[in-house]
């Protein structure tokens, strides 16, 4: 095997030991130490493939909300529905699986709290979804707004996670979502009427359905 493939293949033994150890573990309870010795690997090779810990945390995020999307992008592929729907599900699904998953929850909260570390990763996902639900209800906010609306998001959605990790949500994991979504077409200036009945059907598809994930958090959509 040449030079260029093993250093693949270290590098993606480093990260699937790593993402394991988050899963199990946490990530601030993951150590350099612990990451090294589960892959068998010197201590000096994570900040040359990955710089950080917190950069590797970072590719983790990406990979379990890809994973979360293409689960419930690939269930409701033919139900012909809207970016915004879509995007309520994904929500909705998230949120079941935090409340039930708490090792998956102690992962999100850890991303979400830590937010002056990792604020750019997940300004990037919601000004992403935010342009969805604009492009999906033909409406159109100038862009400082939108950084207000987005940091506003960013906000909300850290404490409702904490909220679900600490068991302090006092109502139910349906009951926040729809809250959380309208909140979010409020913002952007949707009609109150359509963002309803758009989460209105989000909901009746998910009826009975969750989301759960492994300790690699690859994420599929079960029967409750």
């Amino acid at each position: 095997m040449g030079a260029y493939a093993v250093g693949i293949a270290t590098r993606n033994k480093i990260y699937q030991v790593a993402k394991g150890l988050f899963y199990e573990k946490g990530i601030k309870a993951t150590s350099y130490n612990d990451i090294c010795s589960a892959a068998d690997v010197n201590k000096g090779l994570i900040p040359y493939y990955f710089k950080s810990k917190n950069n590797i945390a970072e590719l983790v995020l990406n990979d379990f909300i890809k994973s979360l999307e293409t689960a419930v992008g690939t269930y409701w592929q033919n139900a012909s529905i809207s970016h915004a729907m879509l995007d309520t599900l994904i929500e909705l699904m998230q949120f079941r699986l935090l409340a039930r998953d708490e090792r998956a929850c102690r992962f999100y909260h850890e991303i979400m709290s830590e937010s002056f570390v990792f604020e750019q990763a997940t300004k990037d996902i919601q000004t992403y979804v935010m342009r969805r639900y604009m492009d999906d209800f033909g409406v159109s906010v100038p862009d400082a707004q939108l950084a207000t609306v987005v940091a506003m998001v960013q906000g909300t959605e850290r404490e409702l996670v904490r909220l679900v990790y600490t068991g302090a949500l006092s109502e139910s994991i349906e009951d926040m979502v729809r809250r959380d979504m309208l909140c979010c077409f409020h913002l952007l200036g949707i009609d109150n009427a359509d963002a309803e009945e758009s989460i209105d059907h989000a909901f009746k598809l998910a009826e009975g359905l969750t989301l759960v994930s492994d300790s690699m958090f690859n994420c599929r959509i079960e029967r409750l």
